[in-house]
């Protein structure tokens, strides 16, 4: 490779030319615009006399999580620096090695190295969704017939909301949880913002009862990558959990990025709600707009603050729409066989929702998509690594297999096989169509996936 005479990183070129670019429909929320952050690079420090230590907090960083866990509705809140991942892998490890939990399997890829790292016994509970549609979230009837068949679990584990925006019943789900005895965990990656649109949004997690969620700061508020807390109830046992936090937390923590959840919170604390509704207001005039001017549509979700957008009506996939905006300089959060996924934040403008507009107005549009089938999320597989010999076949030959490792689909991010399970001829027959239609299916190579050559033993 030839060395760049301006000395200039490949990294740094690459961050150069792409600040350049438009409008951001996705993720961190503070989409690229310094101002709203109102960071320093000075900031940037370590651990000094009065800075406080994330490790072992007893100054600032005590005192503004104190404020965080008030506005969440929770008892205890722990900052992190290493996103939502490592606040579930502390979450799992809360609970003991060899304890049973109920496991909703419409989970992220992070949700099963912290089952492995936790050493827990998962009982998953399927979630039945439509491939082409907008992912449903796990049924509280299922999740709770699931509790009545493993009496003794320790906690259930929900996602809430999911990538699209939908969310299961958490309050009912929590309740029934606390009536076995059960602590009900959740992963509320995308939920930092649902407090402070009280009314306007799902309600969240801390008012429904949940004991020890997580969300992203940096997913859906103005605050830096990797910006993420962990909160706890007043059920949970407080130094258990930060022992627990601390073993997945860096020795050396961003003050910056800590400084980012500070200022997030201060922002949406002061006039979040206001913020909030103006976001929504907007993404209503964006869907009438492409109802008016296209043949794409906005689909129903119940955090509106996703604009979730069918372009199948105009005869292309997904995936195709999103290179295409990326080309009219619009970057989108994620795309599936019919749909385009944005994420919105409280700082996007007036401009961004224009440009949106005309570049989805500009797409050419064809004869509608055809529908899919249907997606079941299932498996029972242990939550640990397969080992023993193994060998990639097509996914038509590895019918009867169990699958040496687990594959993933983005979007959402969620597990089609996991590592361990048998793969029948419509697993196979699904994995071989989504590849087919475009999908990222990590854990598989050039239409094929990886499987033990040896039968399971007992």
């Amino acid at each position: 490779m030839q060395a760049d005479k301006t000395g200039a990183d490949p990294i740094v070129r690459m961050l150069g030319a792409f600040t350049r670019q438009g409008g951001r429909f996705c993720m961190p929320g503070h989409k690229g615009r310094a101002a709203d952050l109102g960071l320093s690079w000075s900031w940037d420090i370590t651990e000094l006399p009065g800075t406080d230590n994330l490790l072992a907090p007893e100054g600032c960083i005590a005192q503004s999580q104190v404020l965080c866990a008030a506005e969440h509705r929770a008892a205890h809140a722990f900052y992190g620096v290493n996103g939502a991942t490592g606040c579930l892998l502390a979450m799992l490890s809360y609970l003991s090695p060899g304890d049973e939990v109920i496991v909703a399997r419409d989970f992220h890829r992070s949700v099963e190295n912290a089952l492995r790292l936790a050493g827990v016994r998962p009982a998953y509970v399927r979630v039945e969704q439509q491939l082409g549609e907008v992912p449903a979230a796990v049924r509280a009837e299922d999740i709770i017939a699931a509790m009545d068949a493993h009496p003794r679990a320790r906690a259930v584990f929900f996602t809430y909301p999911n990538y699209y925006g939908v969310c299961a019943d958490a309050e009912r789900i929590c309740s029934e949880a606390h009536a076995r005895g059960m602590l009900a965990l959740a992963d509320g990656a995308h939920a930092a913002h649902l407090p402070y649109g009280e009314g306007l949004l799902p309600c969240d997690l801390g008012r429904v009862g949940a004991d020890i969620w997580c969300v992203s700061f940096h997913k859906t508020l103005p605050a830096l990558g990797q910006a993420a807390v962990l909160f706890a109830s007043a059920r949970v046992e407080p130094r258990r959990l930060k022992a627990a936090v601390n073993r997945f937390q860096t020795t050396s923590p961003s003050y910056l990025i800590l400084a980012s959840i500070g200022q997030a919170r201060a922002q949406m604390a002061q006039d979040g709600r206001e913020r909030l509704l103006a976001l929504l207001r907007q993404n209503r005039r964006i869907a009438a707009r492409l109802e008016e001017e296209t043949r794409f549509r906005r689909v129903p979700t119940d955090d509106e603050t996703k604009l979730i957008i069918d372009v199948s009506a105009g005869g292309m996939s997904g995936f195709a729409a999103a290179q295409a905006l990326a080309r009219a300089g619009v970057c989108v959060e994620g795309a599936d066989a019919r749909h385009l996924l944005l994420l919105t934040s409280v700082c996007d403008t007036p401009e961004d929702a224009r440009q949106l507009c005309a570049a989805l107005a500009a797409l050419e549009t064809r004869e509608p998509l055809p529908r899919e089938p249907r997606l079941i999320l299932l498996g029972d597989a242990p939550a640990k690594d397969e080992a023993g010999a193994r060998e990639e076949l097509p996914f038509a030959a590895s019918v009867g297999a169990r699958a040496a490792q687990s594959v993933f689909a983005y979007p959402p991010g969620v597990p089609l096989v996991l590592a361990g399970q048998e793969i029948d001829g419509e697993l196979a027959s699904l994995l071989a169509q989504m590849a087919a239609a475009g999908y990222n299916l990590m854990g598989t190579r050039d239409g094929k996936i990886s499987v033990l050559t040896q039968p399971r033993e007992g």
